[in-house]
Protein backbone atom coordinates (compact mmCIF):
# COMPACT_ATOMS: atom_id res chain seq x y z
CA UNK A 1 0.00 0.00 0.00
CA UNK A 2 2.68 2.46 1.08
CA UNK A 3 4.66 2.00 -2.37
CA UNK A 4 1.56 2.15 -4.20
CA UNK A 5 1.00 5.54 -2.42
CA UNK A 6 4.07 6.54 -3.38
CA UNK A 7 3.35 6.25 -7.41
CA UNK A 8 -0.16 8.23 -7.08
CA UNK A 9 1.06 11.44 -5.36
CA UNK A 10 4.56 11.44 -6.41
CA UNK A 11 6.31 11.71 -3.27
CA UNK A 12 9.18 9.22 -2.09
CA UNK A 13 11.38 9.26 0.78
CA UNK A 14 15.00 10.03 0.70
CA UNK A 15 17.46 8.10 2.79
CA UNK A 16 18.50 9.55 5.26
CA UNK A 17 22.37 9.67 5.81
CA UNK A 18 22.66 7.46 8.99
CA UNK A 19 20.96 4.87 6.47
CA UNK A 20 23.58 5.85 4.01
CA UNK A 21 26.31 5.09 5.63
CA UNK A 22 24.70 2.24 7.44
CA UNK A 23 24.67 1.08 3.85
CA UNK A 24 28.62 2.11 2.92
CA UNK A 25 29.39 0.32 6.66
CA UNK A 26 28.21 -3.15 4.93
CA UNK A 27 29.40 -2.79 1.39
CA UNK A 28 32.94 -2.14 2.37
CA UNK A 29 32.21 -5.82 4.29
CA UNK A 30 31.56 -6.89 0.49
CA UNK A 31 28.02 -6.95 0.71
CA UNK A 32 26.86 -7.25 -2.78
CA UNK A 33 23.24 -6.53 -2.03
CA UNK A 34 24.80 -3.17 -0.84
CA UNK A 35 26.70 -2.78 -3.85
CA UNK A 36 23.31 -3.40 -5.97
CA UNK A 37 21.18 -0.78 -3.92
CA UNK A 38 23.90 1.97 -4.71
CA UNK A 39 23.96 1.11 -8.00
CA UNK A 40 20.10 1.39 -8.75
CA UNK A 41 19.04 3.67 -6.03
CA UNK A 42 19.91 7.46 -7.69
CA UNK A 43 18.35 9.49 -4.56
CA UNK A 44 21.21 8.08 -2.63
CA UNK A 45 23.62 10.56 -4.54
CA UNK A 46 24.23 13.48 -2.24
CA UNK A 47 24.57 11.31 0.85
CA UNK A 48 27.60 9.79 -0.67
CA UNK A 49 29.34 12.70 -1.60
CA UNK A 50 28.42 14.16 1.99
CA UNK A 51 29.77 11.27 3.61
CA UNK A 52 32.72 10.58 1.28
CA UNK A 53 33.70 14.37 2.25
CA UNK A 54 33.04 13.88 6.33
CA UNK A 55 35.20 10.67 6.07
CA UNK A 56 38.25 13.08 4.68
CA UNK A 57 37.70 15.10 7.98
CA UNK A 58 38.83 12.26 10.23
CA UNK A 59 41.77 12.49 12.43
CA UNK A 60 44.41 10.24 12.13
CA UNK A 61 48.20 10.36 13.09
CA UNK A 62 50.89 9.49 10.31
CA UNK A 63 53.93 7.91 10.60
CA UNK A 64 55.75 10.35 8.91
CA UNK A 65 54.27 13.48 10.25
CA UNK A 66 52.76 15.02 13.37
CA UNK A 67 50.39 17.12 11.77
CA UNK A 68 46.41 15.51 12.42
CA UNK A 69 44.04 18.23 10.75
CA UNK A 70 45.69 19.42 7.21
CA UNK A 71 43.53 21.57 4.38
CA UNK A 72 46.18 19.86 2.30
CA UNK A 73 45.75 16.21 2.96
CA UNK A 74 42.10 16.81 2.57
CA UNK A 75 42.17 18.55 -0.87
CA UNK A 76 45.35 15.86 -1.76
CA UNK A 77 42.80 13.33 -0.68
CA UNK A 78 40.02 14.01 -2.93
CA UNK A 79 42.18 14.62 -5.79
CA UNK A 80 43.85 11.32 -5.92
CA UNK A 81 40.27 9.46 -4.74
CA UNK A 82 39.46 11.13 -8.10
CA UNK A 83 42.34 10.47 -10.03
CA UNK A 84 42.75 7.05 -9.01
CA UNK A 85 38.79 6.09 -9.95
CA UNK A 86 39.34 8.33 -12.96
CA UNK A 87 42.29 5.65 -14.44
CA UNK A 88 40.11 2.66 -13.33
CA UNK A 89 37.26 4.14 -15.49
CA UNK A 90 39.70 4.35 -18.25
CA UNK A 91 40.83 1.09 -18.11
CA UNK A 92 37.33 -0.38 -19.14
CA UNK A 93 36.95 -2.43 -21.93
CA UNK A 94 33.96 -1.36 -22.69
CA UNK A 95 32.17 2.11 -21.32
CA UNK A 96 28.43 0.95 -20.86
CA UNK A 97 28.28 2.69 -17.59
CA UNK A 98 28.69 6.18 -17.19
CA UNK A 99 31.58 7.94 -15.21
CA UNK A 100 29.43 9.46 -12.33
CA UNK A 101 27.70 5.99 -11.65
CA UNK A 102 31.06 4.69 -11.34
CA UNK A 103 32.01 7.45 -9.23
CA UNK A 104 29.42 6.73 -7.40
CA UNK A 105 29.89 3.14 -6.75
CA UNK A 106 33.76 3.89 -5.17
CA UNK A 107 32.69 6.62 -3.19
CA UNK A 108 31.68 4.88 -0.66
CA UNK A 109 34.96 3.02 0.08
CA UNK A 110 36.17 5.86 1.97
CA UNK A 111 34.05 4.51 4.70
CA UNK A 112 36.88 2.78 6.00
CA UNK A 113 38.75 5.75 7.00
CA UNK A 114 36.20 5.64 10.27
CA UNK A 115 39.13 3.23 11.24
CA UNK A 116 42.01 5.81 11.05
CA UNK A 117 41.89 7.37 14.67
CA UNK A 118 43.02 4.00 15.95
CA UNK A 119 46.31 5.35 14.95
CA UNK A 120 46.52 7.21 17.96
CA UNK A 121 46.32 4.33 20.31
CA UNK A 122 49.60 3.11 17.91
CA UNK A 123 53.09 3.53 18.05
CA UNK A 124 55.28 4.05 14.76
CA UNK A 125 55.65 0.40 13.39
CA UNK A 126 52.19 -0.82 14.45
CA UNK A 127 50.51 2.31 12.35
CA UNK A 128 52.42 1.16 9.17
CA UNK A 129 50.78 -2.13 9.94
CA UNK A 130 47.34 -0.61 10.35
CA UNK A 131 47.54 1.91 7.41
CA UNK A 132 48.62 -1.31 5.38
CA UNK A 133 45.81 -2.98 6.43
CA UNK A 134 43.78 -0.30 5.44
CA UNK A 135 45.27 0.31 2.12
CA UNK A 136 44.96 -3.37 1.12
CA UNK A 137 41.38 -3.44 2.55
CA UNK A 138 40.68 -0.95 0.20
CA UNK A 139 42.68 -2.34 -2.81
CA UNK A 140 40.50 -5.42 -2.24
CA UNK A 141 37.07 -3.75 -2.19
CA UNK A 142 37.90 -2.20 -5.42
CA UNK A 143 39.09 -5.42 -6.89
CA UNK A 144 35.94 -6.31 -6.07
CA UNK A 145 33.46 -3.73 -7.21
CA UNK A 146 35.99 -3.68 -10.57
CA UNK A 147 35.25 -6.85 -11.11
CA UNK A 148 31.37 -6.62 -10.53
CA UNK A 149 30.72 -4.04 -12.89
CA UNK A 150 33.48 -5.18 -15.43
CA UNK A 151 32.39 -8.52 -15.40
CA UNK A 152 36.26 -9.42 -15.53
CA UNK A 153 38.43 -11.64 -13.71
CA UNK A 154 39.92 -11.03 -9.89
CA UNK A 155 43.22 -11.17 -11.75
CA UNK A 156 42.69 -9.05 -14.07
CA UNK A 157 40.52 -6.77 -12.08
CA UNK A 158 43.67 -6.63 -9.66
CA UNK A 159 46.14 -5.87 -12.35
CA UNK A 160 44.06 -2.94 -13.05
CA UNK A 161 43.79 -1.63 -9.69
CA UNK A 162 46.95 -1.80 -8.98
CA UNK A 163 48.07 -0.14 -12.39
CA UNK A 164 45.86 3.15 -11.51
CA UNK A 165 47.04 3.14 -8.17
CA UNK A 166 50.80 3.22 -8.75
CA UNK A 167 49.29 6.20 -12.00
CA UNK A 168 47.40 7.87 -9.80
CA UNK A 169 50.04 8.15 -6.29
CA UNK A 170 52.73 8.91 -9.14
CA UNK A 171 53.32 12.17 -7.89
CA UNK A 172 53.66 11.13 -4.13
CA UNK A 173 55.82 8.51 -5.57
CA UNK A 174 58.04 11.04 -6.67
CA UNK A 175 57.86 13.80 -3.72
Amino acid sequence: MIGKMEVKNGEERYPGLLETFFCCLKLIFFSEKELLRIYIDKRLTYNLITIFLLTLLIPYKSINSDNIYDLGNIVRGIFLTFFFILFLYLFIPKKNIPFFLFLKLFLPLEVINIFAPVSFLLNSEQILYLTTILLSWYLALSVFIYSRITGSSYLKSTFVILLSFVVSNIMIILE
